[in-house]
C-alpha cells in the first residue's frame, strides 16, 4: 500500500477524530446522490432505474459496510459517483435533444481485450498513433458529452483531475502511466451504468466484484454504443481505437452492439498478470484503504478469482468470433518487436500500413521506453499466491499456450 501525501493523511486523521467524537460521516445515499446530480446539472431525466440503480446500490452499500472507509475514500467515492450520474443525465439530454447525433450504425472499431497487465495499454497507445485512428483520452471517457450550450471546459477539468490524481497517488505512473490526454480505457464510459471495473479498482468492495460477475451487461454496452456513435458522428472518417480488459468477459454483449469490431487479444503468463494487477489495484485503492484494513493476501485472492473468471468467460466467447475478426498477440512478441506487432495487426485486419503510420508508431515506441517511471516490482508471495494456485485457477486458459 502506497503512503498517501501528508495533507490527505491529515484529512483522514481529522475524519477519524470526528467519528470518534460521535459525529456521523456523510452517508453515500443513492437517492440523495441522484438528487445532487440533478441539481448540479439542472437536468431531471435519469431514465429507468433498473438500468443503473442495482449497481449504484451495490457500490454504496458495499462502501458503507466497510470496517473503515477513510475520509479521503468517502470524498473520492462521492465525487466519482456524482460524475457518473451527471454523465448519465447529459447523455440522456443529448439523446432527447439531438437524436441525429446517434443515428449512424457503429462502424468496425479496433478493440484491444485480454487479461489486464498483458500489454493492453502499450498496444492501445501504439495503435492509436496510427494514421486515421481515433482513441478517447482520459478526459473524454470521464466526460464524453459537452454541454448543449455554453463553453466546453471538459478538457480543462480533466487536466486538473489528472494532476490531482498524480498528487494523491504519486506511485501510479510507475505501474500504469496516465494523463488527461493519454488514450484511456473505454470501460469508463460504462461507469454511469455502475457496471464497470472502475468501482472495484478504486475501492475494496469484493461483494461488488462478485455481483459484477452475475450482472446483465446489456445496458452498459448500450451506453458504450451510444457514446461511440456520438463520437463517430462527429469524426466520421476516423477509426475508433479502443481498449479495456473488462470487455473480455462480455464479448457477446460487445459484439451485439459492435458486430464488426476488430478484436486484438493480448496474452501473458497469468503468474505474472495476477500479482502485477494486484499491485496496481493496491495502489489505486490507496485513498479508500487504511494500513489497518489493507490485506494483500485477501486482495490477491480476490484478483486471482476475478481474473480466472474473466479468462474463462473470454474463452467461452471465442467460438462466436468470426474468422479474421480476432488476432492473438503475446506479451513477449509485443515487447520484442512492437513495430512489427502493430504492422501485423494492420495486415490482419486490412488496415493500411503506410510509411507515415510506421513513423508515427515508431515515434510512440521511442517515447515510451520501458521503466521510464521506475521499475514495477511484485511477486506472487506478496499476495499470498503460488504458481500451483495459478495453474489450478487458470489451467484451461494456460493450456491454449497463447501467451508463449
Amino acid at each position: 500500500m502506497s503512503r498517501l501525501p501528508a495533507p490527505m493523511r491529515a484529512l483522514n486523521t481529522v475524519g477519524r477524530a470526528w467519528r470518534a467524537a460521535g459525529m456521523p460521516a456523510r452517508k453515500l445515499d443513492p437517492d440523495a446522490l441522484i438528487q445532487t446530480a440533478m441539481h448540479d446539472t439542472g437536468l431531471s431525466d435519469i431514465g429507468d432505474p433498473a438500468e443503473f440503480r442495482p449497481g449504484l446500490d451495490q457500490v454504496c452499500t458495499a462502501l458503507e459496510q466497510l470496517p473503515e472507509l477513510p475520509t479521503t475514500g468517502r470524498f473520492a467515492a462521492r465525487r466519482q459517483i456524482l460524475r457518473a450520474l451527471r454523465q448519465r443525465l447529459r447523455r440522456r439530454e443529448w439523446l432527447a435533444q439531438r437524436p441525429r447525433e446517434f443515428a449512424k450504425e457503429l462502424r468496425a472499431p479496433v478493440v484491444v481485450v485480454g487479461l489486464p497487465r498483458t500489454g493492453t495499454t502499450f498496444l492501445h497507445r501504439l495503435l492509436a498513433a496510427s494514421d486515421n485512428a481515433r482513441a478517447l483520452p482520459m478526459w473524454e471517457v470521464a466526460m464524453p458529452f459537452p454541454p448543449l450550450d455554453g463553453p466546453d471546459k471538459r478538457r480543462q477539468t480533466g487536466v486538473r483531475g489528472a494532476q490531482m490524481m498524480k498528487r494523491v497517488v504519486p506511485d501510479i505512473d510507475r505501474k500504469h502511466t496516465t494523463g488527461a490526454d493519454e488514450p484511456e480505457e473505454c470501460m469508463h464510459l460504462q461507469d454511469e451504468a455502475f457496471l464497470s471495473w472502475s468501482w472495484f479498482s478504486n475501492y475494496p468492495i469484493p461483494t461488488y466484484t462478485r455481483w459484477l460477475q452475475q450482472a446483465d451487461p446489456t445496458h452498459a454496452y448500450r451506453v458504450w454504443s451510444d457514446v461511440l456513435r456520438f463520437v463517430q458522428g462527429r469524426e466520421p472518417s476516423a477509426r475508433l481505437t479502443l481498449k479495456s480488459p473488462s470487455h473480455t468477459a462480455w464479448l457477446d454483449a460487445l459484439l451485439d452492439h459492435a458486430p464488426d469490431a476488430r478484436l486484438v487479444w493480448t496474452h501473458r503468463d497469468p503468474a505474472e498478470v495476477v500479482p502485477s494487477f494486484s499491485s496496481l489495484v493496491a495502489t489505486t485503492r490507496g485513498v479508500s484503504t487504511t494500513r489497518q484494513t489493507a490485506d494483500p493476501h485477501a486482495l490477491g485472492r480476490e484478483i486471482c478469482d476475478h481474473l480466472a473468471w474473466l479468462a474463462e468467460r473470454g474463452m467461452s466467447h471465442r467460438p462466436r468470433i468470426a474468422t479474421g475478426q480476432l488476432i492473438d498477440i503475446s506479451f513477449s512478441s509485443l515487447r520484442s518487436d512492437p513495430l512489427g506487432t502493430v504492422a501485423k495487426i494492420h495486415a490482419h485486419f486490412g488496415i493500411p500500413w503506410t510509411p507515415s503510420t510506421a513513423q508515427r508508431v515508431q515515434a510512440e515506441i521511442d517515447g515510451r521506453p520501458r521503466g521510464r517511471h521506475g521499475s514495477h516490482q511484485y511477486d506472487l508471495s506478496e499476495f499470498g499466491l503460488s504458481e500451483g494456485l495459478i495453474q489450478q485457477q487458470f489451467g484451461p486458459y494456460m493450456a491454449l499456450g497463447l501467451y508463449k
